[in-house]
Parts: structure tokens; C-alpha cells; sequence
């Protein structure tokens, strides 16, 4: 790899760490928490800093390859942290547990409730009663809450969906929403 195209690749990640937005909340990385990345990253060796590389797209890639984490996380905003956490801890750490460590990282709280909306509104089509109401206030609240305390685990967000479900409904019922 030419050493422009290195440094491009690098520099998407740490520009990346800069602002993500993750549903219209901001989640910005201080620019001194960049520059100590970069500074160990530009102390290694160049095959050391393109394995890096190449393990922070692999991770993308596997990431997006997993739906319960790409469905409610930002992959490109996990590859990031991966790349930060990679160039802190060394190469000793197993890419998978250093996944299992960045697991609960960057929730996508804007694709989680556009996908909660579109999939209450295919469940919801038999009780068209309101239906409209009862998902936006579904979508909105189960993001919310997954944000707060995100466990890319199906039965957790399962769970959390039934609650937020039954709270709207009676919301809803109740002309609060």
C-alpha cells in the first residue's frame, strides 16, 4: 500500500473520531484524544500501522456482517474506536475480544428507530387504529432507550421493544402522545 493511500486511510478514521452523529445526538472525540492516537500510531512501523489499518476495515466488515450490531450500531463509528483501542493496546489483543470490549459503543440511534418504525408498521397493519401514533412514539422511545443502556443481544432488544410497545399503546390510549 503506497504510503498516500496509507495516510488517506488513516485519516478518514481519525476524522471519522471527530464528530460521528449517531441520530442527531453528537458524540465528538476531543481533537487531543486524536492527536495522542496519531501520535502512537505514527511511532510504529509502517507494516505495524497497515495491519492496523487492514484490521480496521476487517472489523467494518464483520460488524456490518453481523445484524443484531449493524442494525442498532454504527459500524463505520465501532471500525473507529477499533482503530483508537488497536493503536493503545497493541497488536497482543484478539480482534474478536477487543469487539466484545467496544460492543455497547456507538448505538445508530437514528437507523434503530427508522428500522423499529418500518417493522412496527408491518406488525401493526391489522390494528390500523392510531397505528401511525403508536409507532412513531415505538420508534422514538425504543431508540432512546437502547441508546441509554445499548446490548446488541435479540432478546434484550426484544424485551425492551415489548415494554416500550405496551407504554405507547397505553399512551397512545390515553391521548398522551
Amino acid at each position: 500500500m503506497s504510503t498516500q493511500s496509507r495516510w488517506s486511510i488513516c485519516l478518514l478514521f481519525v476524522l471519522a473520531g471527530y464528530i460521528m452523529l449517531a441520530g442527531g445526538v453528537v458524540m465528538a472525540q476531543t481533537e487531543q484524544q486524536s492527536e495522542q492516537v496519531m501520535a502512537l500510531f505514527n511511532q510504529l512501523p509502517e507494516d505495524v500501522q497497515n495491519n492496523i489499518l487492514d484490521e480496521s476495515r476487517e472489523f467494518e466488515t464483520y460488524c456490518l456482517g453481523i445484524d443484531t450490531y449493524s442494525e442498532y450500531h454504527d459500524c463505520e463509528c465501532l471500525a473507529h474506536r477499533f482503530f483508537e483501542e488497536r493503536v493503545k493496546r497493541g497488536p497482543r489483543q484478539h480482534m474478536y475480544s477487543l469487539f466484545g470490549d467496544l460492543k455497547r459503543e456507538c448505538p445508530d440511534i437514528a437507523g434503530m428507530a427508522g428500522k423499529s418504525y418500518d417493522s412496527c408498521m408491518r406488525i401493526m397493519v391489522s390494528q390500523p387504529e392510531n397505528i401511525e401514533k403508536v409507532c412513531t412514539c415505538y420508534a422514538n422511545n425504543l431508540a432512546r432507550a437502547y441508546a441509554e443502556h445499548p446490548n446488541p443481544d435479540y432478546r434484550y432488544v426484544m424485551d425492551l421493544g415489548s415494554n416500550v410497545m405496551v407504554k405507547c399503546r397505553m399512551k397512545v390510549r390515553q391521548g398522551l402522545e
